[in-house]
């Protein structure tokens, strides 16, 4: 486990995506393997309550607690104003309109939500 932190640290990622046109890579394997699902479009992750199916175990988490708690749609988009329970989600919407600087508007719209 100390040589995968420590990669963190030297930006050394050793596991890269074979996918066409993909340069992504990763300092562990696994990190690795769940972004392949992406490519292939396997959802393993399936929640119980309806019919919605994820690629990691992280977005079906975040999607559950939609399930068990009230959660208040705060996050707003900057641009188009549709509104999100999650950070994750909003983030995942806004790569649709592509802005340069969409880890900014994702930060602030957060601070938003939380003030």
């Amino acid at each position: 486990h100390l040589q995968q932190h420590t990669r963190i640290h030297t930006g050394d990622r050793p596991y890269k995506c074979a996918h066409p046109g993909c340069e992504k890579a990763f300092t562990q394997l696994s990190n690795l393997q769940s972004h392949r699902r992406q490519h292939n479009k396997d959802k393993p992750f399936k929640c119980h309550n309806c019919h919605r199916a994820y690629t990691d175990a992280a977005s079906l988490e975040v999607h559950l607690s939609t399930h068990t708690v009230k959660h208040a749609k705060v996050y707003t988009c900057t641009i188009c104003s549709r509104a999100y329970t999650s950070e994750t989600y909003l983030m995942k919407h806004m790569r649709k309109h592509n802005p340069p600087d969409l880890q900014q508007q994702v930060q602030a719209a957060a601070a938003a939500a939380a003030a």
